[in-house]
């Protein structure tokens, strides 16, 4: 008969950890405040919605910052097609940034 074994590491007490939250959390114009103040932010989430231009048939941009009042768009946040890449989008930006200040995470959840 086979025992199961198992191992995990003591926590640490010296690490950060980015927690970022799933889908459902998205809405229009998140980090908009973040994304006029600090260019470092604006970079990278311009450059995560070009990557992910050349797989879509739209601007992720425009469906967290929409110049319009759309209520009834294709490109809606409520769609899952449109609100993971644009949460991703947005986080990748949030912990880009929080490294160029010099915070390294140990992990990201």
């Amino acid at each position: 008969m086979e025992c199961v074994r198992s191992a995990h590491e003591s926590p640490r007490a010296d690490g950060v950890v980015f927690m970022f939250p799933g889908g459902g959390s998205q809405h229009t114009n998140m980090a908009r405040a973040v994304r006029q103040r600090w260019p470092a932010f604006c970079r990278e989430l311009e450059a995560c919605a070009a990557r992910f231009r050349a797989h879509l048939d739209f601007d992720i941009l425009d469906s967290i910052y929409p110049d319009d009042d759309r209520t009834s768009d294709d490109h809606t946040l409520t769609r899952p097609l449109v609100a993971l890449p644009a949460l991703f989008a947005i986080e990748y930006a949030v912990a880009r940034l929080w490294m160029a200040w010099g915070v390294r995470p140990v992990a990201v959840i």
